[in-house]
């Protein structure tokens, strides 16, 4: 190759494949800078969220779909906790099963099984102001159930010869006649011993009266 063609070559850069290979290198940068700025932008926006003190989120996921759904904790549906009326408590006591619970005012409930009826007609022992307003009746499916005041200690020897007394008892309670300490000794519809204690009264606006029991049943 003679001097006067070498010099005559142009520089790579100016060549069509030199222009080419500058104009790819040049617009990878740009998309990178780009990347990186979006990056940096909602980075931030989280951590100004979060020193906000933003709403936390809950994701959950779907099997059957591969979907993820985000849900506002703001508007999310809460759930109650164990104060919640319909909550029974195992605790110790002297019984074969014994429990807490709260009766709000036009509930009833099976003590048999620990849940919460509406009627007697649904196995409920108790029932709080729907058989008659202001009272608390017990109930088992043959009719009126008895219910004995109790003092003393509560033990199954002592509710059982209570009950067979053929005593003095009660069907049907006032509930403005109920204390706090209160006891009573019954049969369930099931049959079994309880002994009930009024731990707490919470009177409200009109008749509304909710009830704290504490129970101890023998089988």
């Amino acid at each position: 190759m003679t001097d006067s063609q070498e010099g005559s070559r142009e520089p790579w850069w100016r060549t069509p494949t030199g222009i080419g290979a500058l104009v790819t290198a040049t617009a990878s940068i740009v998309v990178a800078l780009i990347a990186g700025i979006f990056g940096l932008l909602n980075s931030g926006a989280g951590d100004d969220q979060g020193s906000r003190g933003g709403a936390a989120t809950t994701v959950s996921s779907s099997a059957t779909t591969g979907s993820v759904t985000t849900v506002d904790s703001a508007t999310a549906p809460t759930t109650a906790g164990a104060e919640n009326a319909d909550v029974f408590r195992e605790v110790a006591g002297p019984g074969d099963l014994n429990y807490q619970f709260t009766l709000a005012y036009k509930e009833g409930v099976d003590l048999d099984n620990q849940q919460k009826v509406l009627s007697e007609a649904a196995g409920a022992d108790l029932l709080n102001g729907i058989r008659a307003l202001n009272t608390l009746d017990a109930y088992d499916t043959s009719g009126d159930q008895k219910m004995y005041r109790f003092t003393g200690q509560p033990t199954r020897q002592n509710c059982e010869r209570l009950v067979s007394s053929n005593g003095s008892y009660e069907v049907g309670i006032f509930l403005d006649q109920l204390h706090k300490g209160d006891q009573f000794c019954l049969r369930t519809d099931g049959k079994h011993l309880v002994h009930l204690l009024i731990e707490d009264i919470r009177r409200g606006t009109g008749s509304a009266t909710d009830l704290d029991f504490r129970v101890a049943l023998w089988s």
